[in-house]
């Protein structure tokens, strides 16, 4: 059969009057393109009348040939079929359930919505935009099988992904799906299908390997960050000291510095689509770090600024950048490979040796305490063994025992 699914093979065809017709899983649904020899060529609908024959072509817009598609006038094959489906049964809406590319732009736009981060439902649209699964991203959510949800896991298996991995985006989805559920109104009624078909494979809870920097090489980054910028030498002391990830310190704002209690409101990392109870974590900071931090901008403006001016992006890795430079300066006086995320594990081991209780940590951390436990084991063994010797009877010096 001929693929028109992608650009590449698309313009590998023959320029002809007739269309490249291909079937969709809408039975009865066909969407056609037309190759032309120097213009981006149509993309049509051709949808049986259940007769034997067929209802007048439909054209539905133009294909990302020669320029990016925009979801409106120029489709990619993918937006081609939604934009047919939605021309014969409507828009998702709550009496037609939505297809599952459809249930995670939902869930996306909730996420951006709440504040959270959309890269994995982003990962997904991508996956599924592939020619091998477009099948599933098509695919009516309350029409899904364990079966095939099955058969789209394992193949990611074969694909290379690993179980760590595939677990990791199987989660997502299947927060997807159960959104398109909820908001169904009842006419999604087969979410055990995904709740067997999308199990995570066991198993794969190992350890992350949690890298560590002695307190002077902490101390030589921050000091490096100020030499280079003011204003990263604040934003790599702020993180070294509450092991705030970049996204949180960049959503700091002025009034999250308590500069009587030496403390900084950390907000939450917002993982999920829902709001976490809590939003704002308080973390202790020195007294220097307090005063450092002290600023006559609004209380609503970024504590944190890039050169003094400009707002973070941790999306566009603009902290990197500026840590590439550090380790530059530093030369072989850092581990090889050292990256911002050190400062966060190295805090939190840190915290660890010093005593502070497991669920504490994770508290503060916004993460879970299963996480910190699993990852800092050594760590936590470590510090309540200190603290067991604490409760120990000393050696009676005078005792003489001979075997």
């Amino acid at each position: 059969m001929t693929s028109i699914r992608t650009r590449a093979a698309r313009l590998k065809l023959e320029p002809r009057g007739a269309p490249y017709f291909t079937p969709t899983d809408t039975p009865g649904l066909a969407i056609g393109y037309r190759r032309l020899a120097d213009a981006p060529g149509p993309w049509i609908m051709r949808m049986s009348d259940g007769k034997g024959g067929y209802l007048p072509r439909v054209g539905i817009g133009t294909a990302d040939d020669r320029e990016a598609a925009n979801g409106a006038d120029i489709l990619t094959y993918e937006q081609a079929v939604k934009k047919a489906r939605e021309r014969i049964r409507g828009p998702a809406t709550a009496t037609r359930p939505a297809t599952v590319l459809e249930a995670i732009a939902s869930y996306k736009t909730k996420l951006e919505a709440n504040g959270g981060n959309a890269y994995n439902a982003e990962r997904l649209e991508t996956l599924l935009a592939e020619e091998a699964f477009a099948w599933l991203g098509s695919k009516v959510v309350a029409d899904l099988n364990a079966g095939e949800l099955v058969t789209f896991r394992d193949s990611l298996r074969s694909r290379g992904y690993k179980p760590v991995t595939i677990n990791r985006m199987l989660k997502p989805l299947k927060a997807a799906l159960n959104l398109a559920a909820k908001f169904s109104r009842g006419a999604i009624t087969n979410a055990g299908e995904w709740a067997i078909g999308l199990e995570a494979f066991p198993d794969t809870d190992r350890p992350r390997k949690v890298e560590k920097l002695t307190e002077d090489q902490v101390k030589a980054i921050i000091k490096t960050a100020y030499e280079l910028d003011v204003g990263f030498g604040l934003f790599v002391e702020a993180g070294a000291q509450t092991a705030a990830r970049p996204s949180q310190l960049a959503k700091m704002i002025v009034d999250d510095l308590n500069l009587e209690r030496r403390e900084l409101m950390v907000p939450s990392s917002r993982k999920g689509w829902s709001r976490k109870s809590g939003a704002l974590k308080p973390v202790p900071i020195t007294a220097g770090l307090a005063l450092r931090l002290r600023s006559n901008r609004g209380r609503d403006e970024p504590l944190l600024l890039r050169n003094g001016s400009v707002p973070w992006v941790p999306e566009n890795k603009d902290y990197d950048d500026c840590f590439a430079n550090v380790r530059e300066a530093l030369e072989n006086k850092l581990p090889k490979g050292v990256t911002f995320t050190w400062l966060r594990s190295s805090a939190i081991m840190r915290w660890l040796l010093a005593g502070v209780p497991v669920a504490v940590v994770a508290d503060r951390l916004d993460t879970g305490e299963k996480y910190v436990r699993q990852n800092y084991a050594a760590f936590i063994g470590r510090a309540e063994d200190d603290q067991m010797r604490k409760g120990m009877i000393e050696d009676d010096p005078q005792l003489k025992v001979v075997a």
